[in-house]
């Protein structure tokens, strides 16, 4: 939606939850088969795999991905998260 302060979609809800609930419980094995094309919600956040790739790099960079500081959590034009993380 170019209407930035859509509503949300329940996908793009879904999905960011998600994977926020998987980095807070150091499940990398199942963040990184998020990506498997049978994972339809995944599809249809990421298309294309260029603004998935860096969380997943950044992950491995994290000594303990749990240990997860959320900078900022929302989404904005009803699908777009701008979930923002660091780890120390």
């Amino acid at each position: 939606d170019f209407n930035e302060t859509a509503e949300n979609f329940p996908w793009a809800v879904n999905f960011d939850e998600k994977v926020k609930e998987l980095t807070l419980n150091g499940d990398l094995q199942s963040l990184i088969n998020l990506s498997k094309k049978e994972n339809a919600i995944f599809v249809k956040a990421h298309p294309t795999s260029e603004h998935w790739a860096p969380y997943i790099v950044c992950l491995g960079a994290a000594d303990d991905v749990s240990k997860v500081n959320w900078i900022y959590e929302g989404l904005q034009n009803g699908s777009i998260s701008m979930r923002s993380a660091q780890w120390s």
